[in-house]
């Protein structure tokens, strides 16, 4: 069977338009942004929308020690902000959940503030026994509630407006990892079949049966179809459909190649050099996919 160039292109361009959605896409100079990279803008922007209220809040009743420590505090804040690195909520994916401390060290913003003053001991505890707790539940807990909310009156902030340093973190739903079992099968049962009929069509050649394109297209179709369906799963299911679509546009690409052959042009070349009267019933298609049938006699 032959492979012209253009097959190999086909092939390419089949599986790239699977790929090509799951990737990130420039749109003229805009590009498409992360879920990560959304979630740090959000927090950011959230963050700064905070300092400004901080800013512009009267602090006049306060001593000016107490001023000091929340300038201090407010431009911490703003390092942390510019800083960009925040928590991630791995543990409860699809919810919007506060972390003191991530499973990566990394501290949120009150945490940060606090640490940063010298008191690092308090964020350890939180971290330890209220990692995802509010400020304002912080504030009322009967073991660290006195310890915060003396910390923060030496920093001239209130309960309140510590609850609005303290951000929620979101993470995207997680996609499954698992194949079922319908799926490893169907999988399994498309690329054997499509497989084996691309062997038979490159082992065969044009003498391959008809019918056999047709199963390597449809086949093959399935394949790509399954395999879409995994490209935002996480491996291994994602691996899986992968290979699916890679397996599939092969199928689809082999069967085509097969049907543009023109299995009847190689019967009658055989009939023309055989030795013995032959007669042959002859159906398949043109070079334009068109339906062809006929009789041909040799003797």
């Amino acid at each position: 069977m032959k492979t012209p160039a253009f097959v190999l292109l086909s092939l390419v361009l089949v599986v790239l338009g699977f790929l090509a959605p799951h990737t990130t896409t420039h749109v003229g100079t805009r590009t498409q942004t992360s879920p990560a990279e959304a979630e740090r803008v959000r927090i950011q922007n959230h963050l700064a929308t905070v300092e400004r209220e901080l800013l512009a809040r009267d602090v006049s009743g306060l001593t000016p020690a107490n001023q000091r420590a929340r300038q201090e505090r407010i431009q911490r804040l703003r390092e942390y902000r510019l800083a960009g690195r925040f928590p991630h909520n791995h543990q409860f994916p699809g919810r919007r959940v506060p972390y003191f401390v991530d499973q990566h060290g990394t501290l949120c913003a009150m945490a940060y503030l606090i640490a940063s003053s010298g008191a690092r001991d308090l964020v350890d505890q939180v971290a330890r026994s209220a990692n995802n707790a509010t400020v304002v539940e912080l504030a009322s807990d009967p073991r660290l509630g006195q310890a915060l909310k003396s910390w923060l009156n030496a920093s001239g902030l209130t309960v309140g407006e510590a609850q609005r340093v303290q951000p929620s973190y979101y993470e995207p739903p997680r996609a499954s990892k698992k194949i079922s079992v319908a799926y490893g099968a169907c999988s399994g049962a498309a690329g054997a079949i499509g497989i084996a009929s691309l062997a038979a069509e490159v082992s065969e050649g044009s003498r391959v049966p008809g019918w056999i394109p047709w199963v390597g297209i449809a086949m093959g179709s399935a394949g790509v179809v399954l395999g879409s369906e995994k490209l935002d799963y996480a491996a291994p299911a994602r691996t899986l459909g992968i290979a699916n679509i890679v397996v599939g546009a092969v199928s689809i690409v082999g069967g085509i190649s097969a049907l543009l052959s023109s299995p009847a042009e190689h019967l009658v070349e055989e009939a023309e050099t055989g030795s013995r009267p032959s007669i042959w019933i002859m159906a398949g298609t043109d070079r334009s996919l068109h339906p062809v049938a006929g009789i041909r006699a040799a003797f």
